[in-house]
């Protein structure tokens, strides 16, 4: 006979209190910050965004219609390329990848009309623009979660830790 859920989720409880937890390295956290490149982060991006807005321009005329949820390959591509290339590990980078996608795919849309040579407005009706709006905002959120694939899961515990000591201050601020 099958243990109950509670059971079973009693004794994975009881397994992972057994088990010791691993130690992560104290200055894990602080190297990780310090070494964070936003140049490379900026510039892969960008070239991320160019690539995501020349292939959403392509796939919308090779196709004659849009394919809107390309917005989400595109947000991860930009999120996983300014996460490994910058090495960044703050959210404002996350941000960063999530504009650049939007960027993207609304230049994507902006080429496509004037390969077409015709207003932009013209492309749309109301329920295709919110399907439009509604997967930009689908990649931007992909994007903004891929950010941070690139850390394994002590480089994120080190991180916590940096982060969340001492009161939520980083630990080379200086108390007054």
């Amino acid at each position: 006979m099958r243990p109950s859920k509670r059971h079973r989720l009693e004794r994975k409880q009881r397994e992972l209190q057994r088990r010791p937890r691993k130690r992560v390295d104290p200055l894990l956290g602080r190297r990780l910050i310090e070494e964070q490149k936003p140049r490379y982060a900026l510039l892969a991006g960008a070239v991320v965004a160019l690539a995501g807005a020349m292939i959403w321009t392509i796939v919308a005329l090779a196709t004659s219609f849009d394919i809107q949820w390309l917005a989400i390959g595109i947000g991860a591509a930009c999120g996983l390329a300014v996460g490994y290339f910058g090495r960044v590990v703050d959210r404002r980078f996350a941000r960063m990848s999530a504009y650049c996608c939007i960027l993207a795919c609304v230049c994507g849309e902006l080429l496509v009309a004037y390969a077409l040579q015709v207003e932009i407005w013209l492309l749309y009706s109301a329920k295709s623009l919110t399907l439009l709006v509604v997967f930009l905002l689908a990649g931007a959120v992909t994007a903004h979660l891929c950010t941070f694939a690139w850390l394994s899961r002590d480089q994120k515990q080190a991180l916590w830790d940096e982060r969340h000591k001492r009161g939520g201050e980083p630990t080379g601020a200086s108390k007054p």
